[in-house]
């Protein structure tokens, strides 16, 4: 029975994986008019240096930046105990040669719902229309959700790296399946909803 078990739980992994590959072979982007980061707390961990996943998410915002796809960056995300985590990521980017004036910090989302609410506000005061949205292959069909309850709103996807451990992506899942639910629940795409006319503070 217990090797039953590890094998089916084998089984799931390595297909998590097959679909993650799948999805990093997404059809070409097109250019649209900001990236959006979305952030991930706690921002550093014990040592005081910036988690691995937000670094990643930090990476493939920046490679599509310098490919030329779009010519701002927003990250999003508050403080949730270890540094606010737009800042951390702003502080990562900068260091790897995006200028400061090309990026905007949201600093008040603390959950996937907010950071759709209040990117869609700032890109909305903008007059912009359209993203790509940067996060973990798991988290981004959920998010993009999210992001285009808001009317007019248009998104595309790129799945920042992930690593090999399959715990990463068996959590990854695990977590998604569950936030979908809650996201049911609650009606998260309303509360998404980011407001028609927001001032530009930014």
């Amino acid at each position: 029975m217990k090797k039953y078990f590890l094998w089916m739980l084998l089984s799931l992994v390595m297909g998590l994986m097959a679909v993650n590959s799948a999805d990093a072979k997404k059809p070409e982007l097109e250019p649209a008019e900001v990236i959006v980061g979305l952030g991930y707390g706690p921002a550093r961990n014990k040592k005081g240096e910036p988690r691995d996943e937000l670094k990643r998410r930090v990476d493939k915002a920046v490679e599509v930046y310098k490919q030329g796809l779009a010519p701002y960056i927003i990250f999003t995300g508050a403080d949730t105990g270890a540094g606010c985590e737009a800042e951390v990521m702003k502080e990562l980017a900068v260091k790897q040669g995006v200028l400061p004036d090309r990026i905007i910090t949201e600093t008040r989302a603390t959950d996937t719902i907010t950071n759709a609410k209040y990117s869609v506000e700032i890109m909305r005061s903008k007059g912009w229309s359209s993203a790509i949205l940067v996060s973990n292959p798991y988290h981004l069909k959920r998010a993009r959700s999210l992001f285009e309850a808001s009317p007019g709103i248009k998104v595309q996807t790129a799945p920042c790296a992930t690593p090999a451990n399959p715990f990463y992506h068996l959590f990854g899942f695990s977590y998604e399946v569950l936030a979908r639910a809650q996201n049911f629940i609650i009606n998260g795409n309303q509360k998404a909803r980011a407001d028609e006319n927001p001032k530009d503070d930014h």
